[in-house]
């Protein structure tokens, strides 16, 4: 899990290196290609790697059952609901780390509607707060195994709920220093979900259908809440003149995810 929030820590590095070295206008005009090809080594890297990693003995011992019984069929078939809770789960906390991410950069960015700041600096806090992000998610997985996911997740969704309207509140008119203070506070909790949650989801489900349940809730989930937050957010702000009330729409998906 700590890895996917790397992954958006370093491609911002990159990102923000390739900028100051090209220069504003050259990277605009052909630079931003240079994080794409680095990130296509990156990939290549990544299925090496995954080719010479071992399956599990459970899973070479499922491996015939899963040939009988096409898992994606069978988990649809036989555990919807669990498929369902996953992805219910997975919608707070996506919507409310694509907000976080995504929405934000923009809306501190341009101008209308938004905050107008200079993106080096905006881009440069959201790096900041995806590194609390990762070192949150480390330690809440840890706390998982000992007091148990639902304590710590719930406590998770419940913090990141009560405190989404205050997040966006501050961001409406704050400082600079203020919007990224919260949103790196913002992205502290949704570490408490992140962290136990795949581990939660593979608790789910027989080790025959662990993977497509895990993948079918998980993306659900994202497309449902990450996916779709940031276009529902501006059509908020479009319609409301205010981003204060982005805060209390990603309540409203934590308090659904709390409740699955």
């Amino acid at each position: 899990q700590t890895t996917a929030t790397l992954g958006l820590f370093l491609s911002l590095m990159v990102i923000l290196g390739t900028r100051t070295a090209v220069g504003e206008e050259a990277f605009a005009d052909w630079g931003w290609r240079i994080p794409f090809l680095i990130g296509g080594v990156v990939l290549a890297i990544g299925v090496w790697t995954r080719s010479r990693v071992s399956e599990t003995p459970d899973f070479v011992e499922s491996k015939q059952a899963e040939e009988k019984s096409p898992p994606a069929f069978a988990v649809l078939r036989q555990n919807w609901r669990r498929v369902a809770l996953a992805a219910g789960i997975n919608v707070g906390q996506n919507c409310y780390a694509f907000l976080l991410f995504t929405f934000m950069l923009s809306f501190l960015t341009e101008t209308d509607p938004g905050r107008g700041f200079d993106r080096s600096p905006v881009v440069f806090g959201s790096t900041l707060a995806l590194a609390c992000h990762a070192a949150t998610v480390v330690l809440r997985s840890y706390l998982s195994d000992r007091l148990g996911r639902k304590t710590v997740i719930g406590f998770g969704m419940i913090t990141s709920l009560l405190f989404a309207p205050i997040l966006f509140s501050v961001t409406a008119s704050g400082s600079l220093a203020a919007c990224i203070t919260v949103i790196s506070i913002g992205f502290t909790p949704t570490g408490f979900v992140y962290g136990p949650m795949l581990t939660t989801f593979a608790e789910l489900f027989p080790i025959t259908q662990r993977y497509s349940g895990i993948g079918i809730g998980f993306q659900v989930g994202a497309v449902l809440g990450g996916g779709l937050a940031p276009m529902i957010a501006n059509r908020i702000v479009s319609a409301t003149g205010s981003v204060i009330p982005v805060g209390f729409y990603a309540a409203a998906l934590m308090a659904i995810s709390l409740c699955c």
